[in-house]
C-alpha cells in the first residue's frame, strides 16, 4: 500500500474514532462542552449556587425550598427545571432572587420563585 493511501486511511479512521467517542459521551450523560449543568440534591444555597455554575440544565432530586440569602447572577444560558418536583426558590422577603446578563437564556420550568425584592 502506498505510504499516501495509507495516510488518508489513518486519518479516516482517527476523525471515526474521535467521532463515535463524542457520540458515546452525550449518549451516555456525560456533559459536552459548553452544556454544563447539575443537580441539586440538598436545599441548601451552596447546592444551588454550584449547580448553576457554568449554566446548562440545573435539575432537582426533591421537593422544598431554597431561600437565597444573595441574589444569583445568570451569567450562561440556564434552565431550572423542577419537573416532578415541587421547587421554590425564595429570596427571604430580604433579596432579589436572580438578575440575569443581557443576552443570556434563562428558562424556568415548574418552579416558583418566591419572596424576593426589587431594587426599584
Amino acid at each position: 500500500m502506498k505510504r499516501e493511501n495509507l495516510k488518508i486511511r489513518v486519518g479516516f479512521l482517527l476523525r471515526n474514532v474521535v467521532c463515535c467517542i463524542a457520540i458515546s459521551m452525550g449518549v451516555l450523560g456525560f456533559p459536552l462542552a459548553g452544556h454544563a449543568g447539575g443537580v441539586v440534591v440538598n436545599f441548601t444555597e451552596s447546592d444551588l449556587t454550584n449547580a448553576l455554575a457554568g449554566g446548562g440544565t440545573v435539575t432537582f432530586a426533591c421537593n422544598g425550598t431554597i431561600t437565597v440569602a444573595s441574589t444569583k447572577t445568570i451569567t450562561t444560558n440556564t434552565t431550572l427545571d423542577a419537573s416532578g418536583h415541587a421547587v421554590t426558590i425564595s429570596g427571604g422577603n430580604t433579596v432579589r432572587v436572580f438578575t440575569v446578563n443581557s443576552n443570556i437564556s434563562f428558562t424556568l420550568i415548574n418552579l416558583l420563585v418566591a419572596n424576593g425584592t426589587s431594587l426599584n
